[in-house]
């Protein structure tokens, strides 16, 4: 196989995309490169993993929907889904702040850390506070259990932002997941 195109994959009110599959060599999995669209995590059904690792994966979505509050627009990433869905990505936070960071599974989950050479800026995309500026951001890993982001209001997860004493640098919290 060379390379299969799909238009537009859409899966229920959580996944609409174009898709291309690229062959790469015989033996070797197929990379998945999805070019645009949108990626609804609160609403995604991806099933159980049967135990067979999937391709490499190129990302470029407009909007990656994370909770109620909180999304990603311009997102841009390499992943590997050896053992879950592992990669580094840039975005821009609610359409604003750009931000770095990574997917990778922890116990059974995909977890994204995100950091930021802005947190004043996070934190004004994320709506909480207006003037803030500068700083550096690196948030703890939000968790999902079966593709559904943690149950609780971000914003309230999200305000207890705080800074280190004698620090520009921003961090949030940890939080337990029960």
């Amino acid at each position: 196989m060379d390379r299969v195109r799909i238009d537009r994959l859409r899966r229920g009110d959580w996944l609409d995309i174009p898709l291309q599959l690229i062959g790469q060599g015989k033996g070797n999995p197929v990379q998945v490169v999805l070019g645009g669209g949108t990626l609804d995590m609160r609403r995604a059904e991806f099933g159980a993993a049967e135990g067979q690792a999937g391709p490499p994966m190129r990302v470029a979505l407009d909007r990656w929907q994370i909770t109620d509050t909180i999304y990603l627009t311009d997102l841009s990433g390499t992943f590997d889904t050896a053992k879950g869905m592992d990669g580094a990505f840039t975005a821009r936070l609610n359409g604003g702040t750009p931000v770095q960071g990574r997917v990778l599974p922890q116990a059974g989950r995909s977890a994204v850390r995100v950091v930021s050479d802005d947190a004043g800026g996070v934190l004004r995309s994320t709506g909480l506070v207006k003037q803030v500026v500068g700083g550096t951001c690196r948030s703890p890993c939000c968790r999902w259990v079966r593709a559904a982001p943690l149950t609780g209001s971000s914003r309230s997860a999200m305000s207890l932002f705080r800074t280190r004493r004698g620090s520009r640098r921003w961090s949030m919290p940890s939080r337990s997941s029960g």
